[in-house]
């Protein structure tokens, strides 16, 4: 009795009909296309970083973090601090538009409270104004609305001067 091995039969039992089924069967999620790489979309999610983190702007000029932007996508163009800077700027006059139709928008009353403080080593004051309020969702929201400096003497009357000015730029 001769032993036929398969290459004798010419079966095939392989996987084959599992790839082709693979390729054909309609329940196959598609494929999702991936979108080309877009360096101001890059730059606004670095913004994005930054901001959220509280991140210093020289964090885009880190070694590891270019190496990682570099691996995650070739087409990655690094950015400099100096660069950082103005887009972090951008974003903060966005955010502070979309804040003022909020205000035009909102009804009820919004409370301010500031806050002032002096730096020892140079003497340099600083203010921090900050608004107060309950959204339509009844959530307790405080937004910064302004961080500056403040000149000295630091009396009553140059601090309600500074928080008018303030006041007054956001309408």
């Amino acid at each position: 009795m001769k032993l036929v091995t398969r290459n004798e039969k010419n079966v095939s039992c392989g996987t084959h009909h599992l790839q082709h089924h693979l390729e054909t069967c309609p329940k196959k999620p598609p494929k999702e296309a991936k979108d080309a790489y877009d360096h101001k979309r890059d730059r606004e999610m670095v913004s994005e970083v930054i901001i959220y983190h509280d991140l210093p702007f020289r964090y885009v000029e880190y070694e590891k973090v270019r190496q990682r932007d570099k691996y995650l996508n070739p087409e990655c163009q690094p950015i400099c601090r100096q660069t950082a800077a103005p887009d972090v700027y951008k974003r903060y006059e966005v955010e502070k538009e979309e804040l003022k139709k909020v205000f035009a928008r909102h009804t009820a009353r919004v409370c301010f409270t500031s806050d002032l403080w002096t730096s020892r080593p140079n003497s340099m004051g600083y203010i921090c104004l900050t608004a107060h309020f309950i959204d339509d969702g009844w959530n307790l929201q405080s937004k910064i609305l302004a961080f500056c400096d403040l000149k000295p003497p630091h009396t009553g009357e140059e601090i309600a001067n500074k928080i008018l000015e303030c006041m007054m730029e956001w309408g």
